[in-house]
């Protein structure tokens, strides 16, 4: 009685452990064929999120025409909204120094003009305050300055377009994405069921 009580138990085990085995490898081969399939959605995702996440590039073709045509046409294709105010302050005040100093220049170089014309009809503004070889001195002083001033002018159209240009060639390289998502089994492993990715658009 005991024998065949044995028995029936014994081949009650076996077969309970031999429908464990068929399971699991069931699960095992339908969890390696679902992975690829994840792996590829989660690919797509992250693609379509990197599409989604960016506005589209500049070309920097057109931003370096905009800029050359109005300084700041450049940085706002770029979307650097805040350097607008840097060029329009910087080349704002180099052209009012170049036309104060111009200005200057006139006044200074026509009195020394009246003053050695050996005209007594024509009186300069600076008769009471500066000698000839004075007013000669600040016509030559206000004339390099004044040359100088419409030099660093010109100098700072070309920065701002050379700014503009390489700005936009750079808009690629600012586009490093990070996202946090659910790691698949087996991509990885130590990661407590999260991956970190990050994404280079070019």
């Amino acid at each position: 009685m005991r024998s065949g009580f044995r028995l029936v138990l014994v081949t009650f085990l076996v077969g309970f452990e031999v429908l464990l085995t068929g399971a699991s490898s069931t699960l095992c081969a339908q969890v390696a064929a679902i992975r690829p399939q994840d792996a590829a959605s989660n690919s797509q995702e992250a693609a379509n999120l990197s599409q989604d996440s960016f506005p589209p590039l500049p070309d920097p073709s057109l931003v370096t025409r905009r800029a050359a045509l109005l300084p700041g046409w450049g940085q706002w294709t770029n979307r650097a909204y805040w350097k607008i105010p840097v060029v329009w302050g910087g080349l704002g005040w180099m052209a009012y120094q170049t036309s104060r100093t111009a200005d200057l220049y006139l006044d200074y170089r026509n009195a020394y003009r009246w003053r050695t014309d050996n005209d007594p009809l024509t009186r300069d503004p600076f008769e009471s305050t500066d000698s000839e070889a004075s007013l000669l001195q600040k016509r030559d002083l206000l004339r390099r300055s004044r040359d100088a001033y419409a030099l660093l002018t010109l100098v700072a159209y070309g920065l701002q377009i050379l700014d503009a240009h390489v700005d936009a060639h750079l808009k690629g390289f600012e586009r490093l994405d990070f996202s946090v998502r659910p790691a698949v089994p087996g991509q990885a492993p130590g990661l407590g069921g999260a991956a970190l990715t990050w994404t280079y658009r070019f």
